[in-house]
């Protein structure tokens, strides 16, 4: 097959899958999309501490690029296709190479060693699950085992969230800060958490990841809301403007979460 088919193989796909799209997804898509893009070039004419403009700085390139392919990921999960997670990778990548320049070593453990083996792992549970290699069928876990299995995991975040307050060097480490809010560590963890116990529930296809996605959501939700109020107190501009954009990204992912429940219930 040459270069000429293989594209035009690939235009065909993506039309036919942006077709797909509900005007609902379609329109939370491109409105998440653009607050990207909204935030890069707001970012771009702020100046830092040594009087460079973002534009020119590769962390405000490379978070556009992060948050469009974490977007794209999340589009292609609603709709229940094995490649979310090569794009799912690559924003793995990206947010991993930031939290690196941030010092976030914990986050940046995260990104690189905990999410990109376990999407490599299920893409390839996935396609091998999958009847034509391109999409999957969802499934229902027990609902009571899913009550046990999301316990687990907020008394595990609970547990995580106290080591964070408590112990100041892995405070440094994890988050590179010396001395952290308890109400900062603990939505911080329940967000980790809940991402973490995706992990199985995606392994398996159970329809209830997207109210563990949903509840991690909501978790960050708090968190930025907590970080914008001390941002506005410190009247730190750079912190006022990142914090908002996160609120807005975060807000349009729960409306994609809500599309994921209602898509993955439709096609049991």
């Amino acid at each position: 097959m040459n270069v000429k088919s293989l594209s035009q193989k690939y235009f065909k796909s993506t039309k036919d899958f942006i077709k797909s799209l509900s005007k609902a997804e379609l329109i939370i898509s491109s409105l998440n999309i653009l607050i990207s893009i909204i935030f890069f070039i707001v970012m771009s004419s702020i100046k830092d501490n040594k009087g460079v403009y973002g534009i020119a700085t590769w962390q405000v390139w490379i978070g556009l690029l992060a948050n469009i392919f974490n977007i794209v990921s999340v589009i292609l999960a609603v709709k229940l296709r094995v490649s979310t997670y090569i794009w799912g990778i690559m924003a793995c990548i990206f947010m991993g190479a930031i939290s690196f320049d941030n010092r976030l070593f914990g986050t940046m453990i995260t990104y690189w060693v905990i999410c990109i083996c376990s999407q490599t792992l299920l893409y390839i549970q996935w396609k091998r699950k999958s009847d034509d290699k391109v999409s999957v069928k969802p499934l229902q876990m027990d609902w009571f085992l899913f009550a046990v299995y999301t316990f687990i995991i907020v008394i595990l975040a609970v547990c995580f969230s106290f080591v964070q307050y408590a112990i100041p060097e892995f405070s440094k480490f994890w988050s590179n800060s010396e001395e952290i809010k308890y109400e900062i560590a603990l939505f911080d963890s329940l967000g980790f958490f809940f991402i973490i116990g995706t992990i199985y529930l995606l392994w398996n296809r159970y329809n209830q990841v997207w109210y563990i996605y949903l509840s991690a959501d909501i978790s960050w939700i708090i968190l930025w809301i907590i970080k914008l109020s001390y941002a506005c107190m410190s009247n730190d501009t750079s912190s006022i403007v990142g914090s908002i954009n996160m609120l807005l990204a975060l807000i349009s992912m729960v409306a994609l979460n809500v599309s994921g429940m209602i898509n993955w219930k439709t096609k049991k």
